[in-house]
């Protein structure tokens, strides 16, 4: 096949279904899949096979530490560190590097606020994915394994499916700290949409995260909510004003 075609297809089709993975792994790692946390780790992992880069195991990690820490100051790895914000506002041009390559901001930003160490199921977790790529380059050679790498990195960069990323915590609206979406895009993201139900029952699986909404209206359907995707995206980077800061910031609490 011709090069651009392959480019095209691992970051349409690739991009597409990979970011339906991570969201599988969201939920596996919010041990959703069952009341059993081995099994849940063990599904997140085999659902990291298709992107190439081991990663499952580690975004559980530091996942539990963006709810456990909601927006606080170095201990958030969702919240962008302080020289970041600095930088989208001294230069607007560097909101669109941190959405070009956002999935690099939320790989390394962890090793900035914590003590990078390694635990076993993760060491586990590189073990397997590097012997799955190892196996896809031997039997299908190195356009398979580049295809995978190419199409695991695009699904959380500049992406369509990725635009919840910046839907959910951004504030939009001053001193709303959360966001729901409802649209169509709810489909192939797994109900990731209805984040503030998810925050609120992290351990709601997401195929019930709607119910929430619906049997509890008095507590969402008043706060603003998102419909479109694209609008988020043009706010986000078409508003010169529009910057990193734009996050509701708390101070953690002392020891």
């Amino acid at each position: 096949m011709p090069i651009w075609f392959v480019l095209l297809n691992a970051y349409v089709v690739g991009g597409f279904f990979c970011h339906t993975l991570h969201c599988c792994i969201h939920d596996f790692m919010h041990f959703c899949g069952g009341c059993n946390m081995t099994i849940n780790k063990v599904l997140a992992v085999i659902c990291n096979i298709p992107m190439g880069l081991p990663s499952a195991i580690s975004f559980g990690k530091y996942h539990a530490d963006h709810h456990n820490f909601l927006n606080e100051t170095r201990r958030d790895p969702d919240l962008p560190l302080p020289w970041e914000s600095k930088l989208s506002y001294d230069y607007p041009f560097y909101k669109y590097v941190f959405y070009a390559i956002i999935e690099f901001f939320y790989a390394l930003r962890p090793i900035f606020m914590h003590n990078p160490s390694m635990r076993m199921d993760e060491a586990l977790n590189y073990i397997f994915i590097f012997t799955s790529d190892y196996l896809i380059y031997h039997y299908w050679g190195l356009g398979a394994f580049l295809y995978i790498i190419i199409s695991g990195c695009s699904s959380i960069g500049p992406h369509p499916a990725a635009i919840h990323i910046i839907a959910e915590h951004y504030e939009f609206i001053k001193g709303q700290e959360t966001y729901d979406y409802i649209g169509w895009w709810n489909i192939p993201n797994l109900n990731l949409g209805y984040h503030l139900e998810h925050h609120d029952f992290p351990t709601c699986p997401w195929w019930n995260l709607r119910k929430i909404r619906e049997i509890a209206p008095e507590y969402y359907e008043y706060l603003p909510y998102h419909t479109n995707y694209w609008k988020v995206l043009k706010n986000f980077l078409g508003d010169k004003n529009f910057n990193l800061y734009y996050r509701t910031i708390r101070i953690p609490e002392k020891p």
